[in-house]
């Protein structure tokens, strides 16, 4: 059973899209399993850490030249990472992937197909967990259900925000364990993003209360993700009552009880995160990227910006700049 989970949810799979084994980077020491792309089919490199029968940790950045498929199963196992993606969409089953999120997937016993289209580049960090490990440490934790966690993992398969299991995930791809110690650093990480999650999940029961009913809750996710993926492009809320199948003061309370933000303020957070991106990792003039994240208004833009983080585009740019050697090493890993 080790042998199978390692070599057919890692090794085979990377294969398929043209993956090969590579000398281990000083950035992982002496830990896990380093990939390769080739140079035919793409750039970028592959990392994985397995225990056993138990839970499989991986950090990827990677971009294909081509459009490729990977396919894998019949298997089991629980998927739970933070993922950036570039240049082009991931199609799953559950549709198109979000462009930033923590993602989540339950494979029960199935087949997992995944299209990558042309020019595609993924960064991301993520855990497996196998149903077995999954059992046992909600038991010894006394912390919840094995079908609570299949539920919260459901729930993020369309990609959401939650800070905090990014922080988390942040961490586990900036630490550098020794050999000796990898095993308990590494279990003790997927322990607390699985407690993170499932507290999540009791948030969300608690701030959505009796009178929510599952299919708002899925209309509000759907809403939140539009705003995610559609933050550059003027947004009226009558729009996205209709799309959400309420009206606009039921869409606007709701939304402000689960998300903790108006629909406004929600929206202007994710302008102002893809702003912060660009600002560090490009070139392009602060007016472009105003108009490139939604502020047809130089002047908002830098108002708005200021109002949030206490800097200016300019003064941020800098601040990035001045630590772009640390920013750089972040980026390797």
């Amino acid at each position: 059973m080790v042998e199978d989970f390692l070599e057919h949810y890692y090794v085979s799979s990377l294969s398929t899209i043209g993956f090969k084994p590579a000398p281990q980077l000083k950035r992982y020491n002496t830990c896990g399993h380093y990939f390769t792309l080739d140079p035919d089919a793409g750039q970028g490199y592959y990392w994985f850490y397995t225990i056993g029968n138990r839970f499989g940790i991986a950090s990827y950045d990677f971009k294909l030249t081509n459009e490729q498929s990977l396919n894998f199963g019949p298997a089991s196992f629980l998927y739970l990472g933070n993922v950036q993606l570039s240049g082009s969409q991931m199609i799953w089953e559950h549709g198109a992937v979000p462009n930033k999120s923590i993602l989540g997937y339950v494979a029960d016993n199935s087949h997992f197909k995944m299209t990558f289209k042309k020019n595609f580049h993924i960064r991301a960090i993520g855990f497996s967990l196998t149903e077995e490990f999954a059992a046992e440490i909600l038991d010894r934790g006394n912390a919840g259900s094995y079908e609570h966690l299949k539920e919260v993992i459901n729930r993020l398969r369309s990609g959401s925000l939650v800070p905090e299991i990014s922080e988390a995930f942040r961490n586990i791809r900036g630490f550098r364990p020794s050999l000796e110690v990898a095993d308990m650093y590494y279990e003790s990480k997927v322990l607390e993003v699985v407690s993170l999650a499932l507290q999540w999940r009791h948030n969300h029961h608690r701030q959505a209360g009796p009178r929510i009913d599952k299919s708002d809750l899925d209309h509000l996710e759907e809403i939140a993700l539009y705003l995610k993926n559609h933050h550059a492009q003027p947004v009226m809320i009558s729009d996205l009552a209709y799309r959400a199948c309420m009206s606009r003061s039921k869409l606007s309370n709701l939304f402000k009880q689960i998300y903790g933000s108006t629909i406004i303020e929600y929206l202007h957070n994710q302008r102002l995160q893809r702003a912060k991106e660009m600002l560090t990792h490009s070139n392009l003039k602060i007016s472009a990227i105003a108009e490139e994240v939604g502020y047809k208004l130089h002047s908002s833009f830098s108002e708005i910006f200021k109002q949030h983080t206490g800097y200016t585009p300019h003064e941020y740019r800098l601040l990035g700049i001045n630590g772009s050697k640390t920013e750089n090493i972040n980026r390797m890993m």
